[in-house]
Formats: C-alpha cells, structure tokens, sequence
C-alpha cells in the first residue's frame, strides 16, 4: 500500500507536468510561432499532443474540455425505444 510521501511525491510530478511544464512548452511554440519559427512551433505541439494523447493523459484532456477522438468514446447506452423490436 502506497504510503502518503509515495502519493504526495506522485501528486507534485503530476502537478509540475500539468501546471507547468505543458503551460511552459505550449507558450514556448507560441512564441517561436510569432518569431517566424513555424515548424520549429509544430514539432513542439506535436510532441506535447503525442504525450497526452496516451491513455494514462486521458483525464486531462477530457478535463480541458478537449473532444476525445471517436474511437475512444463509449457507445451510448440504449434508448427504451431501441431494446423494442
């Protein structure tokens, strides 16, 4: 069992990744964006969407607001209309 200085340890990894490092490298693409740097800005993008894109980010793009892609989406449960026949 997992001991709080393991949970909390885990907790700021995920809190400086999250909150920092992608806020960070996001604004960093933005502005090699704006210097004129637009390929330099999207393989920064594309390595930021290709980490969270993983399974185990998952939590965090749904909690951006970020459409999941639809092959990752549940099927809607049946209606009481569509279990007639």
């Amino acid at each position: 069992m997992p001991d709080y200085a393991h949970w909390h340890g885990m907790y700021e990894v995920a809190e400086r990744f999250y909150q920092q490092l992608v806020p960070q490298a996001r604004e960093i693409a933005l502005q090699a964006e704006e210097s004129g740097k637009s390929a330099e800005a999207d393989v920064v993008r594309k390595v930021i969407d290709d980490i969270l894109a993983h399974p185990e980010h998952q939590w965090f793009e749904e909690a951006q607001g970020k459409p999941e892609p639809a092959a990752a989406r549940p099927s809607p449960p049946p209606t009481a209309g569509s279990l007639r026949r």
